[in-house]
Formats: C-alpha cells, structure tokens, sequence
C-alpha cells in the first residue's frame, strides 16, 4: 500500500475550505476516547553508514532492552501493552524508510514527520545499500531503559532524529485508527518546514534529554499535537467523494451529527431528533449517515454507547447503575440486557475480568453493533 505524502501549506496543516467546526468536535469527540499516549526513545545521532529495524512491538524486544513496565503511561491491564503505532521525526540530515506496507521506500528529509499505525516492523537507513541491524544490537539496554537515544555507526554524515512509539487504551475497535493509511508522512516545506513543527520539535527536544519532573505528560502532549496534526493533514489531503468515516466526519450534517453524539452519548437521540438538529430531513440524514459509515445512526450510537460503558466498566468509575444512565439507560436491567447482546458477556462479569481474555473478547464483540439493530430502551 502506498503511502500518504502531505506536503506543509505555511505554519499549519491546510484544512479545507469550509471545514464545519462541528467537525472538528466529531474528531476531537474520537481523539477523546482513544487515550492516546506515547513513550520518547530520545533524540539519536546516526552517522553513516547505518541501517536500523525496529520490530512489531515489545513482544519482539530482548526483556533486558524495554523500559519498567510503570514507564509505560497507561493503565496496567497488561504487562506490556501492544504499542499502536511508531513515529519519527528527522531532525536533521536524510534517511530512507522501508516497510512491508509500502510500496516502494520512502525518502525522509530533515523536518519530516512520519506515524507508522498500528505497529508494523520497519527500517531506517541512510541508504538502501547499508547494513541493517536490530535496534537492540545498535542501543545498549541501559539507555533504551533510560530513554536515551541511538548513538551509532560508521563516521560518516550525521542524521538526528526523535522517535518512540504510541499507545492507545483499547486499539481493537477504533474508526480512526482503521480508516486512517499505514503511514503518514508530513514533509517540511523549503526553509525547513512548518513553524509548528519547529517549535515542537524543539520542546520534545528540550524535554527529552532533560526529562526534569512532569516531562512525562510535557511528552505526551507534545506527541499528541504531532498525532493530531498528521491526521488533519490527512484529513486535506483526502479526494472528493468515497465513503469512509474520516470523510463522513467531514459532511456539515453528519459531522455534525457524530460530534453531538460523542458529546453526549447517554441524550435521547432518535434519527429524528439527530435530523431536526442539523436541519434536514428524517429520511435524507438517515441514507446519508448509512451511506457514509456502514451502518445506520442509532445502530453507530449504539456502539459509542457500549464503548463508553466498556470503559468506565473496565476502569470500575461507577458502579453499574451510574455507568447505565451515564451512557443513556433508564435502568440498569436495560442497560445489562443491551450491553450482554452487544458484547456476549454480562456488565459485571466485564468489569471483573476486562483484563484477561475474557474482557479483551468482549472489547473485540464491540464490532458487532454495525450488524446488530439498535435499541436504546
């Protein structure tokens, strides 16, 4: 698959004309729910020759290269969370990247930015003829552990670049993450790229090599705003027509529509109430919203009701009772006969067991609501 190239229009990604605010509340809506969070492996000097593959994810690493567990900024449901995707920004100097997703190697410049989703094993090298090796033959494990970056090898021209990965609280049923292309790549424009990028740049730098207290979360937003520009550079960069959910985020009416339902999940919403509100017909929003996303509106309300009661199951926020009405049920034998249909297991057996087997089976039973009629009572 061919990889997605977004040059930079002035100091920000371009959005395009007549982007609706309310889109930008369905994305942020989604960015809200997916816990994003990242781990920095540092800033690394490279000279050439090298050629550096990073593996699928932890599993694949030596136990002695990964970083304590408690490192990791997310909740501890696992011993070591599958990572969703990696990033690299190039700081200076020129690479190549190459991956089983991409048609041809990709050339990166300094000031490019590139996200690999959902976790594919990749290479980086200053030429397609240098050696490759694992990284954790290249990075001795004590700086891995300590979030130092790679300093390595032969003498030759210096590239600079930070890097490090993403996680995601819950990755298995998320219209993002699976709508979006394997690769997004952001390229500077002359002069150095993009202002914003720059300055970043610059933070992540500073608190990278630093990492005085409260550079965890300085980090996290940091990469965050990384994550969130690419993807409204991709959301440009997208043509006319197709039916995904990144391009129904876009429609005035069903973006609209998404973000209200994001907003507040647990309203009364029925597909006439979600058309009176952005003031089209019952019928025309409904062929719309299944045109554009797969399935019906409240079959899709559904699915971001259950989401939300998984999560606050999973995390034991509320009990039962409290977590039904927060996502929409007058009751809580309703609310447990809907999440049981929708997710194969009972809310309570959930919340004790959603970190084994059985709570990773039911998140994935998530999918099931785009096959399954909704009924919110």
């Amino acid at each position: 698959m061919a990889s997605i190239r977004m040059p930079f229009a002035g100091n920000s990604a371009r959005e395009p004309s007549g982007y609706p605010d309310e889109s930008v509340d369905a994305l942020s809506g989604i960015l809200d729910t997916i816990h994003l969070r990242s781990l920095v492996w540092g800033s690394s000097q490279l000279s050439a020759p090298w050629g550096i593959r990073f593996p699928q994810g932890p599993t694949d690493f030596p136990p002695q290269f990964l970083p304590p567990r408690d490192c990791i900024p997310l909740p501890p449901r696992d011993r070591w969370p599958c990572p969703t995707g990696a990033f690299h920004v190039i700081t200076g100097g020129n690479c190549v990247l190459d991956a089983a997703c991409l048609a041809t190697p990709v050339p990166l410049a300094a000031g490019d930015l590139v996200i690999l989703l959902r976790g594919p094993a990749h290479i980086l090298r200053d030429s397609l003829s240098s050696p490759i090796l694992p990284v954790w033959e290249i990075h001795p494990p004590e700086r891995s552990r300590q979030r130092k970056g790679i300093i390595a090898g032969g003498g030759g021209t210096v590239t600079s670049m930070i890097h490090g990965v993403f996680f995601i609280g819950d990755p298995h049923d998320n219209r993002l993450l699976s709508d979006l292309p394997p690769l997004l790549h952001l390229q500077a424009g002359e002069g150095g790229g993009a202002a914003w990028l720059e300055d970043t740049v610059d933070m992540l730098n500073r608190e990278t090599s630093r990492f005085e207290p409260g550079a965890q979360s300085v980090i996290n937003h940091l990469t965050q705003t990384l994550f969130i520009r690419a993807v409204r550079a991709h959301l440009a960069s997208l043509p006319a027509g197709g039916a995904t959910w990144l391009r129904a985020i876009q429609d005035p009416e069903i973006g609209t529509a998404i973000g209200l339902i994001h907003d507040a999940p647990n309203a009364p919403w029925t597909v006439q109430s979600l058309a009176d509100t952005v003031a089209i017909s019952r019928s025309a929003f409904a062929a719309r919203f299944t045109a554009l996303l797969g399935q019906a509106p409240l079959q899709y309300l559904t699915g971001c009701r259950m989401r939300k009661a998984a999560e606050m199951l999973g995390s034991g926020q509320a009990p039962i009772k409290k977590v039904a009405i927060r996502v929409g049920y007058d009751s809580e034998a309703a609310f447990s006969k809907a999440f049981k249909r929708t997710m194969g297991i009972a809310p309570s057996l959930y919340r004790k067991d959603a970190p084994s087997d059985m709570g990773l089976m039911a998140r994935t039973a998530i999918a099931a609501t785009s096959e399954r009629p909704a009924r919110r009572r």
